[in-house]
């Protein structure tokens, strides 16, 4: 009875180890949103929190046939090139089950300002469970031992790494799952069988086609894992995305066939994806197909994308006032010009010199009216990502004075004004030192204008106290603080 129980549980121990050995990661149809399920590296790539929960039945009407849940949750941390995520997932198929923790970490590299080309580095560690439920067993002799015998596991340590590459609209990513080969033992019976983790290789390239502004974009990619025994299998993929509120494609791979997707966005956090699997294989042609949904949420994206929205139109407004108020400020010079000129000059008339003091101040009028229409709210260079540069006076070699574009260094300032016209920028400095505020030029090389910033400080409060003191003064109340962050 004894031989029997080993030999019973020795088979066991073979089925699982051959079912893992073709199959040892949990297979999705719907990683096209959540692509941290192929790369510990893709953590964060959404640069928001987000969570995922993944159900897939395989072949279903068929007692037995795998049943796959994930669920998985990543964020941003830090300055936003640093994230954390975690997995967490369960594979059963009859009596065989495999439970997987992980807790991944990426470190992201820009190579340029705008956060749209970078390297990533990624790592997770974690377990893996395996378990034989033996009291799931049916059979017909219930006094054979090995249903008293209890359920059989072994748990095993396992680490995964993955770097991922972004260039605007190229996405490309190589993962190596269960680098260390662990194995996992059984407990409960005494046999040299165990179970053997096996490295894969998986890597994805896609390209996202931005059309209308993002209004609609259209996404081809690939996906190739080579599997252990050198077996491979390719996935090729097409969606279409209309503002990432309703998305629609489908998957071609090998060996299975067509999966055709679908998902929609609800109420901006909330997403539901859908995937059916016509699997051509001889097993699932005497099922109900292949069924998976997910369900996903993010927190601050929808909501940063309207603020960005909000935030440009803002700008452009601003832009447009700006200049208006440069145009009615160079006209208040130039009526001041002619009136120094008339009032040396004989013979002048006084209504002339009336009119045109009528004139400038209706312009001033003009000016205060939209000075007092400019609030700006307090803004994160993370989300304006333009390029900010501290203009340094020096002297040249030749006497002239020039200035030296330096990168604005991280900290809190107080955003005193703005022109587009450098000149009206020194003026400012110049104005503001008579009233005891020391300030610096800064420029804005893509929307080219000067910025009139209060001297760098280290925290918040101090930088609140200078715009108090700013506003205080009489000259401007729409002083306003600027986090930067710089990267």
């Amino acid at each position: 009875m004894k031989r029997g129980f080993k030999s019973i549980i020795a088979a066991l121990a073979v089925m699982i180890g051959v079912q893992a050995y073709g199959q040892q990661l949990p297979i999705s149809g719907l990683y096209y949103q959540n692509k941290f399920l192929l790369n510990p590296a893709a953590a964060g790539e959404q640069d928001m929190f987000t969570a995922f929960l993944n159900h897939r039945r395989q072949w279903v009407g068929i007692e037995g046939a795998p049943v796959t849940n994930i669920l998985s949750v990543h964020s941003p941390i830090g300055n936003g090139n640093q994230a954390i995520g975690g997995t967490l997932s369960t594979d059963r198929t009859h009596i065989l089950q495999r439970t997987t923790g992980t807790v991944a970490y990426s470190q992201r590299f820009n190579f340029n300002k705008d956060g749209n080309h970078y390297l990533a580095l990624g790592a997770g560690v974690g377990f893996i469970d395996n378990r034989i439920n033996v009291s799931d067993i049916v059979a017909q002799d219930v006094s054979e031992i090995i249903l008293g015998a209890g359920d059989i596991n072994g748990t095993t340590f396992n680490v995964d790494a993955g770097l991922k590459y972004k260039l605007k609209g190229l996405d490309l990513g190589v993962s190596v799952p269960q680098v260390l080969e662990t194995k996992v033992a059984y407990n409960d019976y005494e046999t040299d069988r165990y179970f053997e983790l096996k490295r894969h290789l998986v890597g994805y390239l896609g390209y996202n086609f931005d059309i209308k502004d993002g209004t609609w974009m259209i996404e081809p990619s690939a996906l190739f894992r080579y599997l252990p025994g050198g077996a491979q299998q390719i996935d090729g993929n097409l969606y279409i995305n209309w503002k990432d509120i309703v998305w629609i494609g489908g998957t071609y791979r090998t060996d299975v066939g067509i999966i055709p997707a679908l998902g929609f966005r609800v109420a901006d956090q909330f997403s539901v994806s859908y995937a059916y699997e016509l699997s051509n294989t001889e097993i699932a042609a005497q099922s109900n197909g292949t069924h998976e949904v997910m369900v996903g949420f993010r927190f601050g994206g929808a909501n940063n994308k309207k603020f960005e929205e909000e935030l440009e139109e803002l700008r452009e407004n601003q832009d447009k006032l700006w200049l208006k108020t440069d145009s009615l400020e160079n006209n208040v010079d130039s009526l001041d010009t002619r009136m120094d000129s008339n009032e040396e000059g004989d013979g002048q008339r006084q209504d002339e010199i009336d009119e045109n003091e009528r004139r400038i101040q209706e312009l001033e009028n003009q000016i205060k009216e939209l000075r007092e229409n400019q609030s700006q709210p307090s803004l994160d260079t993370n989300q304006i990502k333009d390029m900010l540069m501290r203009l340094i006076k020096k002297t040249g070699a030749d006497g002239k004075v020039v200035y030296e574009e330096t990168e604005l260094e991280a900290g809190y300032y107080v955003v005193i004004e703005s022109f587009r016209e450098l000149k009206r920028a020194e003026r400012a400095i110049e104005l503001w030192k008579e009233k005891d505020v020391d300030a610096i030029i800064v420029y804005n090389g893509k929307r080219k204008w000067h910025y009139v910033y209060s001297l760098r400080y280290d925290a918040l409060q101090p930088a609140l106290d200078e715009m108090k003191k700013v506003r205080a003064s009489g000259l401007q109340d729409k002083a306003w603080v600027h986090i930067y962050r710089g990267e």
